[in-house]
């Protein structure tokens, strides 16, 4: 069989153009293989009726597999991680980072730990809002455990 100069030209011509733009616009359309759908408890919550000592915030993020795992960092390997913030003065105050636990699809269970309490955080999904059941077990022997409910709604 023989090519003509034309054809030749041509088949060149129809692979360049299939290179840049046959194969490159579809790349961005490929979804990376980390590619998750964030739940809609992922985000942030706060309660606009916070007085002192109240449960005033809460980061909830949902780990896709897209955040390295750092050996350093135990929590990295977690699927939720809750972050959990209380009014103090004007400022806020960290309870800290801790693994957050899912028993079925509208309950959540957090434990924060310091050194003076251990936060039982039980939260429940409602339609826009959460419900956040605090349980303060106090190591100090002498104080009894507290226990508050607030609700918070997503942050603006």
């Amino acid at each position: 069989m023989k090519i003509i100069p034309c054809q030749s030209l041509a088949f060149v011509f129809l692979s360049v153009y299939l290179i840049l733009f046959g194969v490159s616009a579809r790349i961005p359309s490929i979804a990376p293989a980390f590619a998750c759908i964030k739940p809609t408890l992922a985000k942030v919550w706060v309660n606009s009726d916070a007085k002192e000592k109240d449960l005033v915030r809460l980061k909830i993020d949902y780990n896709c597999g897209e955040k390295p795992i750092k050996s350093y960092d135990p929590l990295s390997a977690s699927l939720w991680i809750v972050r959990g913030f209380m009014k103090c003065g004007r400022a806020e105050c960290i309870w800290g980072r801790a693994k957050g636990t899912m028993l079925n699809s509208s309950e959540m269970h957090v434990t924060f730990s310091s050194f003076s309490v251990v936060r039982e955080l039980k939260i429940f999904t409602e339609p826009g809002l959460l419900r956040v059941e605090v349980i303060n077990n106090y190591r100090d022997t002498r104080r009894k455990p507290t226990k508050h409910s607030y609700y918070l709604h997503p942050e603006l």
